[in-house]
């Protein structure tokens, strides 16, 4: 007998006949509002179709992105964000019962290149947990002119609320940056490198690629989509 022991398998209806669908790992989505990353083998991918064949239990109200502006999803209305693309974070507002959202182990792991200072909403598209301290903050993880004391701050929210790490002295409850999560980073021009001048460039141990994502110039930043809509419902 064959065991299966990192797959789990959907079974999905296509003109009367069965198709399966092999998926590496899941993202158990809470109900309310979940900062998570979608890690995907393309540069883009259809949200529709994505969450047609990914989302095996929930409901999506409404997904957020954060690329030099706010952009949201709505399922089944005409919205502004329609495509996932590699290396960024999303909220997610999920009913009352949550969720679950599969994800392939084709999806690639990759660093991020960040090109202005203020906040960005990104991820390593990755899709195991990763050890802040001993696999991604480190001097010689910092590309392109740059160093640790660039990036100002890291934000993961979860279930236990807000997190925060420090990759110039290595400190906070952040210790680990947990598979299927999205992050904000805070970074900051040093005396010694200008994050405008050069890209700053983030490339964990086991990356061989980055990926470019674009921020806001502000250090001054709402967090959350709850605060920028005003309401739950976003």
């Amino acid at each position: 007998m064959k065991k299966i022991l990192i797959y789990f398998i959907s079974l999905t209806f296509i003109s009367g006949s069965v198709s399966p669908q092999l998926f590496a790992g899941e993202i158990t989505l809470s109900s309310g509002w979940n900062l998570i990353t979608v890690p995907i083998s393309d540069s883009s991918t259809s949200i529709t179709s994505y969450l047609s064949t990914h989302l095996t239990t929930g409901t999506v109200q409404k997904i957020w992105n954060y690329e030099g502006g706010w952009s949201s999803y709505t399922p089944n209305t005409s919205s502004v964000l329609v495509d996932f693309k590699q290396n960024r974070g999303y909220w997610f507002l999920m009913g009352s019962e949550g969720g679950t959202l599969n994800f392939s182990d084709s999806s690639t792991f990759q660093g991020i290149q960040f090109s202005s200072s203020g906040w960005s909403l990104a991820s390593f598209n990755q899709t195991t947990d990763l050890s802040a301290v001993n696999n991604v903050f480190l001097e010689e993880s910092i590309k392109s002119n740059h160093e640790l004391s660039n990036i100002g701050k890291v934000w993961g929210y979860s279930d236990v609320g807000w997190e925060s790490f420090t990759p110039s002295n290595q400190s906070g409850e952040l210790t680990t940056l947990r598979k299927g999560k999205g992050f904000w980073f805070l970074l900051e021009s040093t005396t010694n490198f200008t994050i405008g001048t050069e890209a700053l460039e983030i490339i964990p141990n086991g990356a061989s690629s980055s990926e470019p994502v674009t921020g806001t110039s502000s250090n001054s930043f709402n967090l959350a989509p709850l605060v920028i809509a005003g309401d739950g419902q976003a």
